[in-house]
């Protein structure tokens, strides 16, 4: 993988979003919401599996991470199929990040229906909760705390597929974390040092393969939103949070 560590890497972490729901297809909030894949989307989770096989990602895998909602599960479960006996290992605290009374919402129907509520959720103030749910900044608290927790339980792990034989090369042990978006989304800014405030600016695809190294000191970035795995399946409907932004 291309990165911008300065050192060798004791880490890779593959940060994948979860496959297609008709939540995705209609644009709606889905946060805590525990939705499940539709036909298109359990595909996507398959030829992911081929997808990093064919990269030999599962031969240096050490673990594997989901969030607990059904959609991310269904994706790590059918990926895994197939290519060895992962336990997948479920983690509240790699959900979504919690958009209270938007979820099950287009943003249209936010703002007929919540009008108040959307007009503040468009100027993407960190800061600000919608009612039941939590801030971008409290988001990122959880995410980042719970994915060092992961990095530092697995740096310098050695995969079980090379535990056998003195001969063998030591390659770069991986952990693969089935996410969701907004994850995706705050590792992103982390990386790039970009502020918590405004629209995501990354390109995050169902399904899509990003790459983070750890080098002991820091993470780095990689090849980001690589889902080349799934280009012969039906284009993806991409949430654009750039229309909706309210600049005051």
């Amino acid at each position: 993988m291309t990165t911008d560590c300065h050192s060798s890497l004791q880490l890779e972490i593959l940060l994948i979003r979860h496959g297609e729901t008709d939540a995705n297809r209609a644009l709606r909030f889905q946060g805590h919401s525990d939705v499940p894949l539709n036909v298109n989307g359990k595909e996507q989770a398959r030829l992911l599996g081929r997808a990093l096989d064919a990269q030999g990602a599962w031969a240096r895998t050490v673990a594997v991470y989901s969030s607990d909602l059904q959609r991310a599960r269904e994706t790590a479960r059918l990926a895994v199929q197939g290519h060895g006996s992962w336990r997948v290992q479920p983690c509240a605290e790699l959900r979504e990040q919690c958009f209270g009374v938007f979820e099950g919402l287009t943003f249209a129907e936010a703002v007929e229906q919540h009008a108040a509520e959307a007009r503040q959720w468009r100027k993407f103030d960190p800061d600000y909760v919608p009612p039941g749910g939590e801030s971008t900044r409290q988001f990122h608290g959880r995410i980042m705390q719970e994915l060092m927790r992961i990095v530092r339980l697995h740096a310098g792990m050695r995969p079980q597929s090379l535990s056998s034989g003195n001969d063998i090369p030591i390659q770069v042990p991986a952990i693969m974390l089935i996410v969701h978006g907004g994850v995706v989304d705050i590792v992103w800014r982390e990386l790039q040092g970009l502020a918590l405030s405004g629209p995501r600016v990354s390109l995050i695809p169902n399904v899509g393969i990003n790459h983070v190294g750890w080098d002991g000191r820091k993470l780095c970035a990689g090849e980001w939103a690589d889902a080349r795995h799934v280009e012969t399946l039906a284009t993806q409907a991409l949430y654009d949070p750039q229309k909706w932004a309210l600049n005051e």
